[in-house]
């Protein structure tokens, strides 16, 4: 197209991968005191756009409107995923991310009240611990993800897993949603 601006979306390959286990994913008796009060609410699939509108949501986002039209295809097909928190009815934080073979890469997280996301993210390992994922990969480690058993991989051996994976479909596939609850794993529930 002569004239015409071609937009590029940029792939990003880190040298280490913040990845946990499902099965390993920590949750700190802060958090659990916070769970158990089950002021918050948790869904799958419910809001994907929306979650993804509150990722994009900052000073500086690389996600822009091409990106949220790639994801949203994603999900439509049932590869991506979205887990919201929501608190009065208000949708106050999740996370978003790609299911592949036994591994969930989680693409950006947001909150509006305090530990929404981290409530979001113990969902999301309750769910996948129970369907036997492998792992769940958010990219970079921060201390916020620390907190929650996050340590980093080489991106040597996280290619490795890729590939691995590949070959392995998942048994988990189309929408996330249930219409009723799922068999959780603790007592972290909140429906």
């Amino acid at each position: 197209m002569p004239g015409a601006i071609r937009k590029q979306i940029l792939w990003f390959s880190p040298t280490e991968r913040a990845t946990v286990s499902p099965q390993n994913f920590h949750i700190s008796r802060r958090l659990q005191r916070l769970l158990n009060q089950k002021q918050f609410h948790c869904t799958f699939d419910c809001a994907f756009d929306d979650v993804v509108d509150g990722c994009a949501n900052r000073e500086s986002s690389w996600i822009d409107s091409q990106v949220r039209k790639c994801y949203g295809e994603l999900h439509r097909i049932g590869f991506a995923h979205s887990v919201e928190t929501w608190h009065g009815g208000e949708l106050v934080g999740g996370s978003y991310g790609v299911a592949f073979g036994r591994l969930f890469a989680a693409e950006s997280m947001f909150y509006k009240e305090p530990n929404a996301s981290k409530v979001a993210l113990v969902h999301l390992a309750n769910r996948l611990a129970s369907w036997e994922f492998e792992l769940i990969d958010a990219q970079w480690l921060t201390p916020h993800l620390e907190t929650l058993g996050f340590h980093t991989m080489s991106r040597t051996e996280y290619m490795g897993y890729v590939r691995e994976n590949l070959r392995n479909s998942s048994s988990i596939a189309g929408s996330w949603q249930y219409r009723k609850d799922p068999p959780w794993r603790s007592s972290t529930s909140e429906g």
